[in-house]
């Protein structure tokens, strides 16, 4: 309980369709039969810009046992029926429902070619349904924003069995397209901001660092570049610093890595809680951090650097001996300088630091 069941769908259309270039973006997949959940459903799916060479997708799917009953509540008894269309004439829903009818399509019928695929919105009446031959008063439209449309049938003898036809026909093209293009508008809604949430949620993901809960070396190399620029069009002052815990393999060797993760926890939110709001702050990757003081010189950043080495040493870990310390890396931004040079000399000053005995500071000024 509480964890999602997994399947493979590498096979399934809605993932297919978002390896290929033509066919990559915002789609509405053919009704499928869930392998987790048994169910079918239409599913929808966005690529995500992931990074790399592979492909991620986010993918909800409008289960349709969640929608079959209300719609069968306002179908016109007891031949009519309600279906959802997609743009290319597959059958996507049809209430009442039918496995068999689902996902196939009727693009080749009188109906599609000479109504459905052509007009925003309209009635007819049929000679023949392509699905069960039945004649029936059809009526249509398209569902706005959507590569979908929505049909209301009734049957025709059902119809011609009442006195008052005429109203009867008017009030059901009124109510049903009216009813039923909310309540799939409202189901799409929802859809999608369940995806819209899903994305959020892995973006936020692949930018943090799991352990720390800090940003990672992704989301530092992005917010690096967009304060270079800033800092080279308003000349403003950017100072980097690396940050490095000392001996940290050592924790690691004699106090197991349980122990040294507590390290890296408690290190990073302290670091954290020295920097303004407007700082950027992640873990570079193992025992190494990297701060972005922004509008910050040397000579403003020394200080603040030190308060953080002398927080830090000030740390207790109950079941470690020796004191932790870090050693620290200084470099601000020159003229015209690029991200890779700013981190290299900001990591050469780390490298001095490590060289002077650890548990200190050094500054690379450039000279």
């Amino acid at each position: 309980q509480g964890q999602a069941r997994q399947t493979n769908v590498s096979d399934r259309d809605h993932f297919q369709e978002q390896n290929d270039t033509k066919t990559r973006g915002y789609i509405i997949a053919n009704p499928v039969l869930s392998r987790v959940t048994n169910k079918w459903g239409i599913p929808i799916s966005i690529p995500v810009d992931k990074g790399g060479a592979d492909t991620a997708v986010l993918f909800v799917a409008i289960e349709l046992d969640r929608i079959t009953a209300t719609f069968e509540s306002e179908r016109h008894k007891p031949n009519g029926t309600i279906a959802i269309l997609r743009a290319d004439g597959t059958i996507m829903f049809r209430s009442p429902m039918d496995g068999n009818v689902v996902g196939s399509s009727i693009a080749k019928s009188e109906s599609w070619i000479q109504y459905l695929s052509v007009l925003p919105k309209g009635t007819y009446i049929s000679k023949g349904s392509p699905i069960d031959g039945a004649s029936r008063i059809v009526s249509f439209s398209r569902v706005p924003g959507y590569p979908l449309v929505v049909t209301a049938t009734a049957s025709k003898d059902d119809v011609l069995s009442a006195w008052r036809l005429h109203t009867e026909i008017l009030s059901f093209v009124a109510m049903v397209v009216s009813l039923f293009c909310m309540l799939l508008g409202k189901v799409l809604i929802t859809a999608m901001n369940a995806e819209a949430n899903a994305r959020s949620e892995l973006e936020r993901l692949m930018l943090t660092d799991p352990l720390t809960g800090v940003g990672n070396r992704r989301l530092l190399t992005q917010s690096l570049e967009e304060e270079i620029v800033r800092s080279h069009r308003y000349l403003r002052a950017l100072t980097v610093v690396f940050i490095d815990l000392d001996h940290f393999k050592q924790i690691n060797d004699t106090y197991g890595h349980g122990a040294g993760d507590q390290v890296l926890v408690n290190v990073a939110e302290c670091i954290r809680s020295q920097l303004r709001q407007s700082d950027h702050f992640g873990r570079y990757g193992g025992e190494e951090f990297v701060v972005l003081l922004v509008e910050t010189t040397l000579d403003d950043a020394l200080p603040l650097v030190e308060r953080m080495r002398g927080a830090i040493s000030s740390l207790k870990f109950p079941e470690l001996v020796e004191q932790v310390t870090v050693s620290a890396g200084l470099a601000q931004l020159k003229a015209e300088e690029t991200s890779a040079s700013l981190l290299q000399r900001s990591d050469r000053a780390l490298y001095q630091a490590k060289a002077n005995g650890r548990n200190r500071t050094c500054i690379n000024d450039g000279h």
